[in-house]
C-alpha cells in the first residue's frame, strides 16, 4: 500500500464520520504534553476517580502564580542500589546510585484555551562504575485552542536526550558507555464532539537520532544506522449507545523513514505500516472505567529480504474501583517495534500490566505491579521473554515535602541462535521531593 493510499484511509474515516450523531458532555481538558502522549481519548466521563487521581487539596502543592501562569517547581534526590548495572548474566556488578531531579512546570489556568509546558532533568551518579554517569534532559509543551464547546485543537512537541538502557536488544554489548539518544517530535491534533458522537485527528511526527560511543577494545560503536524518522496519522470515531459506553474505530497510518541506505546499511529499512481497531470504552457505576480496541496491524519494509511484520493490534487500559481506596489497573499493547538484530525486520512488542494502588491513609499511598514484554523477532529466530515486579510507597508529609520508596525486580529469559544473554536485575531507591 502506498503512503498517499495509507493516508487517505486516515481521511477517509475522518469523513464518514461526519455522519454519525456524538456524546453531549464537554470533554475534560488534554493532559500535559509528553513526547508519547497517545491519541487524545474520551472514556473518562468524570464518574471515578483512581487511587493516584485523586486529589488531596491539604498536600497538593498550590505552585508559585505568575498572573495567570502557575509555575510548579519541584526537585527529588534519589539513593539507591542497582544490582546488575551492565544487565551481565554472570559476574554481576553491583552500585550505589543517587540522581537528583529538578523540574519545572509552567500552565495557565485560562476559562477557555491552555498552554502547558514542563521541563527537566536527571543526574545519575554510580559510586563505582563512573562509566555509567549521565545527564538525561527533556523539555516539551502543549498549546489547547477551544474553538466551541466540544471542539478544539491542539498543538505540541518537545525535546528529549536520553540514555539507553544497558538491556536494549540494540544496545552494543561491548560499548564502554551507555548509548545517548536524542528525541524529537511534534504533533498537531483535533476533536470534534456532537451529538452522540467524537471524532478525533492527529498527526505526529518523530525523529531519534543514536550518538556513537566508545567501544571498551577501542573504536568506535557506530550508531548511524539507527537513525529514522516516523511520521504517523490516526483518526478515530466514539459512538455512544448510552451515557455510559461508547464503541470505537481508529485506523493509524505511519511511514518509517531511515537516513542511511545500502550500501552503507545492510538493508534498506524504510517501511510503511497501519493498524485497524475497533472496540469499546466505558465507564460502568463506580466499577469499572476502562477502554479495549484491538484489530490488525501490518508493518511492510521496502527490503524484499524484510519480513513483513503482521498480527493482532491491541490497546487496553482498564480501571476497576475495588473500593474507594483501591484502584486496580491493567494495562495491554501490542506494536511493532524497529531493530537492527541481525536479518530481523522488526519485533512484535506485546506488554501487560497489572496493578494495585491503595490510600492506607489520606498522605500515605502504596503500590504494587507486575508485567511482561515479549519481543518475537521477525525474521529472525529469538524470542525475549521481560518479568517485571515492582512496588513502592509515597509519605506526602505536607504540601511541599514528599518520602518515597520503591523496589523493582526485571528479569529476561532470551531464546534462539542470536538470543541475547538473560538477566536479573533488582534496584531499590529511597527518595525525598521538595515542591514549591
Amino acid at each position: 500500500m502506498s503512503k498517499a493510499k495509507m493516508l487517505a484511509c486516515v481521511a477517509l474515516a475522518a469523513l464518514m464520520s461526519a455522519a454519525i450523531t456524538p456524546i453531549a458532555a464537554a470533554q475534560a481538558p488534554a493532559a500535559p504534553a509528553a513526547l508519547d502522549q497517545p491519541l487524545d481519548t474520551g472514556f473518562d466521563r468524570g464518574r471515578n476517580q483512581s487511587v493516584n487521581e485523586r486529589a488531596r487539596p491539604e498536600f497538593d502543592s498550590k505552585g508559585l502564580r505568575l498572573g495567570a501562569i502557575v509555575l510548579r517547581p519541584e526537585l527529588t534526590a534519589e539513593a539507591g542500589t542497582d544490582s546488575n548495572v551492565f544487565y551481565q548474566a554472570a559476574s554481576e556488578q553491583d552500585d550505589t546510585v543517587f540522581a537528583l531531579k529538578p523540574r519545572l512546570r509552567a500552565e495557565t489556568d485560562w476559562v477557555r484555551h491552555s498552554l502547558r509546558a514542563e521541563a527537566g532533568l536527571d543526574d545519575l551518579r554510580y559510586s563505582d562504575n563512573d562509566s555509567e554517569n549521565h545527564t538525561d534532559v527533556f523539555v516539551r509543551g502543549e498549546g489547547r485552542l477551544d474553538v466551541r464547546r466540544g471542539t478544539y485543537l491542539t498543538l505540541g512537541g518537545g525535546q528529549e536526550r536520553l540514555t539507553e538502557a544497558r538491556g536494549d536488544p540494540d544496545s552494543p554489548g561491548t560499548a564502554a558507555k551507555p548509548i545517548r539518544l536524542e528525541i524529537r517530535a511534534a504533533y498537531a491534533g483535533a476533536v470534534h464532539t456532537f451529538n452522540r458522537a467524537r471524532v478525533s485527528l492527529r498527526l505526529d511526527r518523530t525523529n531519534l537520532n543514536y550518538k556513537d560511543a566508545p567501544l571498551t577494545g577501542g573504536g568506535v560503536a557506530d550508531q548511524d544506522q539507527r537513525d529514522h524518522t516516523t511520521t504517523t496519522a490516526t483518526g478515530r470515531v466514539e459512538y455512544a449507545i448510552s451515557p455510559d459506553t461508547a464503541v470505537v474505530a481508529q485506523v493509524a497510518a505511519n511511514t518509517r523513514d531511515y537516513e542511511l541506505q545500502p550500501p552503507r546499511a545492510g538493508f534498506d529499512r524504510d517501511s510503511e505500516g497501519v493498524s485497524y481497531l475497533v472496540g469499546v470504552n466505558t465507564d460502568l457505576t463506580n466499577l469499572i472505567r476502562g477502554e479495549l480496541i484491538a484489530g490488525y496491524l501490518y508493518q511492510d519494509y521496502d527490503d524484499p529480504a524484510l519480513e513483513t511484520a503482521r498480527g493482532l493490534a491491541l490497546e487496553a487500559n482498564i480501571a476497576y474501583f475495588a473500593t474507594p481506596l483501591t484502584t486496580l489497573t491493567f494495562k495491554a499493547r501490542r506494536r511493532i517495534d524497529e531493530t537492527l538484530t541481525a536479518a530481523a525486520s522488526s519485533y512484535a512488542a506485546t506488554e501487560a500490566d497489572l496493578r494495585i494502588d491503595h490510600e492506607l491513609r489520606r498522605n500515605i499511598l502504596l503500590t504494587a505491579g507486575v508485567g511482561m514484554l515479549n519481543r518475537d523477532f521477525q525474521g529472525a529466530s529469538r524470542d525475549d521473554e521481560i518479568l517485571l515486579a515492582d512496588a513502592g510507597a509515597r509519605f506526602l508529609l505536607n504540601r511541599r515535602i514528599e518520602l518515597g520508596a520503591r523496589w523493582r525486580y526485571e528479569r529476561q529469559d532470551s531464546s534462539g541462535p542470536i538470543a541475547d544473554p538473560d538477566y536479573d536485575v533488582n534496584r531499590f531507591t529511597v527518595s525525598a521531593t521538595l515542591r514549591f
